[in-house]
């Protein structure tokens, strides 16, 4: 009778420790709650917010990576895959049961397979594998699960779409490792341009007068200097559009008081994506004319898109023009002989503002067509 008491009360006292055990383990759902609550969902993607305690470094990292979560299916959690933009930063999690006190004999890794970083300008018109540490296998599995595990897993900065294996290993009788694939998932990547060429049609204030020595207009024999052309010009260009805005930049400066967050690529780059707002579309602009004199006409300012492929540009014309510099010269009226003439002509540069439309040159080509 004494056994079958003490059997009982045993009994009776290991139940509560195992019901409590059991009961550890919350619902995947909430543990999701709670942690995503450092995240916050953009059409980047999930990013992380909670900066306490994060360096100037470590927030400038958060603030450009994107964050991917999966469970130990290879299922994705919260929500799809996201589209990817070039150049950024992605860390997939891998959400798994495990045990406060003891590891599991299976673990989890990513194996990334395609997606390499190109370095090249990019104009409009390195495979990572990383295991977990040894020292997260278990001799053998067993047990009630009591909590969830999140293990990261950082893939290369790629220019192209990357393309990646969820694994997970196991050890075999013999303590040799079995790998299977339990999902492969693409991550498509939309590029970042850094430039663009363009078309300009430009209004230029920079005039450039040919001067000639005429015969007099009161018929005698003396000659005088004609001016012509000083109107301004309108000059076709091909320009290069540089996707640096400076009103990202300034935004940059002022990310804190503006509480919001610049990501790195934009500071030199533009992705259709995850485009420039309206007002930060302002670029930094160059060009040369499209004329046999290219090289003695050029242009720099800033242009303005007010819709994809049109923009305003407003700049200068910094170009080579033609100079009649006698002292006192009243072209039309001043006697002039062909020695003076031939002294005082010259060739100098200048400057003057100018300003116009331009069109991306895909827009112009096929009008040819």
């Amino acid at each position: 009778m004494r056994r079958i008491f003490a059997s009982i009360l045993g009994v009776a006292c290991i139940l509560p420790a195992f019901s409590q055990r059991t009961a550890a383990l919350e619902p995947l759902s909430d543990y999701l709650t709670r942690m995503i609550a450092d995240y916050e969902f953009t059409p980047l993607g999930w990013i992380q917010t909670q900066t306490a305690g994060l360096s100037a470094k470590q927030k400038r990292a958060q603030n450009n990576t994107t964050h991917l979560f999966f469970d130990e299916f290879g299922n994705s959690l919260l929500g799809t895959m996201p589209q990817g933009i070039s150049n950024r930063q992605y860390i997939v999690h891998i959400i798994y049961k495990g045990f406060s006190d003891k590891q599991r004999t299976v673990t989890f890794s990513v194996k990334q397979k395609t997606g390499g970083f190109s370095s090249g300008l990019n104009i409009n018109n390195a495979g990572i594998s990383k295991q977990l540490p040894n020292n997260l296998q278990g001799n053998e599995e067993e047990g009630v699960f009591d909590q969830w595990k999140d293990e990261l897993f950082p893939l290369g900065i790629a220019t192209d779409d990357v393309v990646f294996d969820i694994v997970e290993t196991t050890l075999n009788d013999d303590g040799k490792p079995v790998k299977v694939v339990l999902e492969t998932q693409t991550l498509k990547m939309s590029p970042v341009f850094h430039a663009s060429i363009d078309i300009g049609l430009i209004n230029s204030r920079l005039n450039n007068p040919t001067y000639t020595l005429v015969d007099a207009p009161d018929g005698s024999a003396n000659k005088v200097v004609k001016q012509a052309d000083r109107s301004p010009r309108g000059v076709v260009t091909l320009m290069a559009t540089f996707y640096t805005s400076p009103v990202v930049l300034i935004e940059k400066l002022f990310e804190k008081r503006i509480k919001r967050r610049i990501p790195d690529y934009k500071l030199t780059g533009r992705s259709f994506f995850d485009d420039h707002a309206f007002f930060e579309r302002l670029y930094p602009t160059v060009g040369i004319s499209v004329s046999s004199k290219s090289f003695e006409n050029l242009f720099f300012g800033l242009n303005w898109e007010m819709a994809r492929g049109l923009s305003i540009f407003g700049g200068g014309h910094w170009g080579k023009v033609n100079t009649f510099e006698m002292p006192g010269l009243v072209p039309g009226s001043t006697l002039v002989t062909q020695t003076q003439f031939d002294y005082y002509s010259n060739t100098k540069w200048k400057v003057d503002w100018a300003y116009g439309v331009k069109l991306d040159i895909s827009i112009v080509t096929n009008l040819f067509k």
